[in-house]
């Protein structure tokens, strides 16, 4: 009954956080697992909870974390609450799959992941049903956006993803917030070649068909929210990133997490890594923010 006397963004925002929009800080750490999120949360300063929000400092800048569990319709809700809040960054945090090789020229060339890697990807295909909705809704805006490009689909591929219109559309990170982690990744995770991550909801329909296609658009990473994260950023002028670490190598049997029932420290490593990238960075985004 109370929620006939609020504002339809008000509602909105308590149907799916359990808050209402002024609990929602201006940058929002978007976790997706129950091990990155109590991660995050134990390195809070001044934690205070709002429904499913937990807020703090890091490095002396306030941040709203929120969980988006995994996939990207649960990933798509939280973005839609975070445009009616206001929110002016949404930095993803979590694992992806990684490849040993993709293709460059027709030619098998090594990515530079192993496990423990740190990914940040620039480019993000959009081939989940989620995403194949907004595109349908956005067609009219795509060609006039900068961030989204069409790749018409090529005559190798035998595993085929939804597409629009027989072509299938990435969209990349605003450089104003890319450049800020990129520049600062360090030696270690530096390489040649720009992340380009395929984004999809099929965790159990990765065979190598599938992989193939991956390569064939030069992608070394692999996940199922950054999709939402980038698409509806770009869509609502919300600049995103996803800062992930490498959990499996997707390509290599004895590395893959699907295939085998070992856990390889590097893992949490790349927690280790991505936090203090945040960490470090977050002063930056937050002239960002301020300036826009």
């Amino acid at each position: 009954m109370a929620l006939k006397f609020i504002s339809v963004e008000a509602k909105l925002s308590y149907m799916f956080l359990e808050t209402f929009p002024k609990n929602i800080r201006p940058i929002v750490i978007l976790p997706a697992v129950n091990t990155v999120m109590r991660y995050i949360v134990h390195k809070l300063k001044k934690r205070s909870i709002h429904g499913l929000v937990c807020n703090g400092k890091l490095n002396n800048v306030e941040v709203s974390i929120i969980q988006t569990n995994m996939g990207s319709p649960n990933t798509a809700m939280i973005m839609e609450v975070l445009k009616i809040c206001h929110c002016k960054a949404a930095i993803r945090i979590d694992f992806c799959g990684g490849l040993k090789t993709t293709l460059e020229n027709n030619h098998s060339i090594e990515t530079g992941l192993d496990l423990g890697s740190m990914v940040i990807p620039k480019t993000v295909f959009l081939t989940d049903g989620t995403s194949l909705q907004y595109l349908q809704e956005n067609a009219a805006h795509l060609i006039d956006n900068r961030l989204f490009q069409n790749h018409v689909i090529e005559t190798l591929e035998t595993w085929k993803y939804p597409s629009l219109n027989g072509s299938y559309w990435s969209v990349d990170s605003p450089e104003s917030i890319y450049a800020i982690f990129n520049n600062n990744k360090g030696e270690r995770n530096r390489r040649e070649r720009q992340d380009i991550l395929w984004s999809s909801d099929t965790l159990f329909c990765e065979p190598l068909e599938a992989i193939n296609t991956w390569r064939l658009y030069k992608c070394n990473s692999v996940d199922m929210e950054s999709c939402a994260v980038y698409l509806l950023g770009a869509l609502y002028k919300i600049p995103a990133i996803s800062l992930l670490g490498v959990s499996d190598i997707i390509d290599v049997d004895e590395l893959n997490l699907m295939k085998v029932n070992k856990i390889h420290p590097g893992i949490l490593q790349s927690l280790d890594d991505v936090f203090h990238l945040l960490s470090k960075c977050l002063p930056m985004v937050h002239e960002l923010v301020e300036k826009n």
